[in-house]
């Protein structure tokens, strides 16, 4: 039966081998590619159509105010935590957008 210790060990190898193959094989197989996108005149969408140029804007849509300080104009959308200038005020029908 064979040792934990020594098993950890071989596999220690296998994997220092498997990643000098890796490299020594990495060359060849960039070549052939950088060879086959020249002769057909590829561009990185064509083989990554999942990758855009340039970076797409994800984010939240902004939200429409709903509430305006009239003394400085400051917008709330009625989301999240109240500014202090409508955060004590208890109808605040008065601050509100038409």
């Amino acid at each position: 039966m064979e040792r934990y210790v020594d098993l950890k060990a071989e596999l220690a190898e296998l994997v220092i081998k498997t990643e000098m193959a890796r490299q020594a094989e990495i060359h060849d197989v960039v070549v052939k590619i950088r060879e086959e996108v020249g002769k057909y005149m590829l561009e990185p969408r064509d083989i990554f159509p999942f990758l855009e140029e340039g970076r797409r804007e994800v984010g939240r849509r902004r939200t429409v105010p709903k509430y305006m300080d009239p003394q400085t104009g400051a917008t709330w959308s009625g989301r999240g935590r109240p500014p202090r200038w409508i955060a004590n005020v208890e109808n605040r029908d008065a601050f509100l957008l038409k």
